[in-house]
């Protein structure tokens, strides 16, 4: 028996079989939210992030194209979107508001359970490693190396050029590196990094 793809899918949701709507949803949608709890550090952004995304596919009925591309990166290019889109409205909000508010910079991010059952306390001290990294920085190693994603889907979603990819990942890894010595070295010192 063969497996039904996403494009088998997408074309069925397109004759209006919703439940082939849902099987994608039901593939994609943890991964999506992930990628977006990483970039935006909040839940409940995340999740509406998640819930948006979706939302634009089903909206755009029958308008992907297989151009070379999975659709897992068509979902990350939206969701990339998003999130840029909110974390710049959100810095507006934190210009306009400096001086009235003090504003969270970092929310603690926790890992799944899967994650800290494989890693352990490593899952926790990525998370915050991650988290600390400049957000291109962290999409690259996002997309790269959690989600997967080919250069070519990378730098798509990203909208760069893919000769770049690889030497931006390589930065971004070493950057990573950095900050995860940093704050081993804080916590052996029974201190906080504030970096």
């Amino acid at each position: 028996m063969t497996e039904v793809t996403d494009q088998d899918l997408l074309i069925a949701y397109s004759k209006g079989d919703q439940s082939a709507f849902a099987e994608l949803m039901g593939r994609h949608a943890i991964m999506v939210k992930a990628y977006a709890l990483r970039m935006l550090r909040n839940a409940e952004q995340a999740e509406e992030v998640c819930s948006e995304t979706f939302l634009r596919v089903a909206m755009r009925n029958g308008e992907w194209e297989d151009r070379g591309f999975r659709f897992k990166s068509y979902l990350y290019r939206i969701a990339n979107n998003l999130c840029i889109d909110l974390l710049r409205r959100q810095k507006v909000a934190r210009q306009s508001a400096r001086g009235v508010l003090e504003l969270t910079l970092h929310q603690q991010l926790k890992p799944s359970p899967e994650a800290e059952s494989i890693l352990g306390e490593r899952a926790s001290l990525l998370e915050r490693g991650l988290a600390e990294l400049p957000e291109a920085h962290r999409r690259v190693v996002m997309l790269r190396s959690i989600h997967g994603l080919s250069a070519r889907e990378t730098a798509d979603v990203m909208g760069c050029d893919s000769s770049q990819i690889d030497s931006k990942l390589a930065y971004a890894k070493k950057m990573l590196r950095a900050k995860l010595t940093e704050i081993s070295d804080s916590r052996r010192r029974g201190g906080r990094s504030n970096a």
